[in-house]
Formats: C-alpha cells, structure tokens, sequence
C-alpha cells in the first residue's frame, strides 16, 4: 500500500511558484484616492466661509462630500463584485436606462410656467435654460 500525498487546504504561501487569484491595481487606487483626496482639499477650502455663513458649521460641505464618497465607494465595491458576463449580458438594458435616466434629469422643471406632468413627474426644459441654450428644445 503506498501513502498519498494530501494536498493542504490552503495555499502555501511560502512556494515560489504562488501566485493569488486577485491582485489589486495598485495604480489606479492610488490614483483614485488621490483624486479623492484631492477633490476633498478643494470642497474644504472653497466651501469653509460659505458653509460657516449659511450653516454655522464651517465642515458642512465636507462632510457632506465625505458621506457622499462612503456611499461611492460602496456603491463601487458592490459593482466590482458583480461578474463581467452580467454586464455584458445586460449592457443594452443599462444603456437605455442611462439615456432615460439623463434625458429625465435634464428636462426637469425649476419654474412653474415651463412645468409639464407626465405619468407623476414634472417634466421641463430648466436644465438646458439655465446653460443658456438656445430655443432648441
């Protein structure tokens, strides 16, 4: 009777030959934690005498960016989890729903005169009034 080798339940980590299943792109979360970073300096040196006249709190804006990047960031790392064939699978879908979702975002109504409803939203041309557009919505 000869005696098998049995095969360790997790890798060794010490073999040369080891390589993970998941290496993370150091370059580009460093690249995007720096623009993070970046963009939270901005927020916090244009923002802190606006938000100390209007709020009496001089790190409003930046805590409301810093809650608004958590929520990014977890919005970003539930993407990642999900498998690129379900993307590809799906990608007309979430293209028409990103038109949809932009042509919505663009047409809604500030002002009372230009305001439309339609199936429960307020549609209207306030989006491209304000970029000074000419009449050609």
């Amino acid at each position: 009777m000869t005696m098998q080798k049995q095969m360790p339940l997790a890798p060794n980590r010490l073999d040369l030959n080891y390589q993970p299943m998941w290496q993370p792109d150091v370059v580009l979360i460093g690249s995007c934690l720096a623009l993070l970073l970046f963009g939270l300096v901005m927020i916090a040196s244009a923002g802190i005498d606006v938000s100390e006249q209007l709020f009496g709190v001089p790190y409003h804006f930046v805590l409301r960016h810093g809650i608004y990047m958590l929520i990014g960031a977890f919005g970003g790392l539930m993407v990642s989890v999900v498998p690129a064939a379900v993307w590809q699978r799906h990608s007309a879908f979430f293209l028409l729903a990103g038109f949809l979702l932009l042509c919505w975002c663009c047409f809604q109504a500030s002002d009372k005169r230009l305001r439309v409803h339609v199936a429960g939203s307020i549609w209207g041309r306030s989006a491209f009034s304000r970029l000074n557009w000419p009449r050609l919505v």
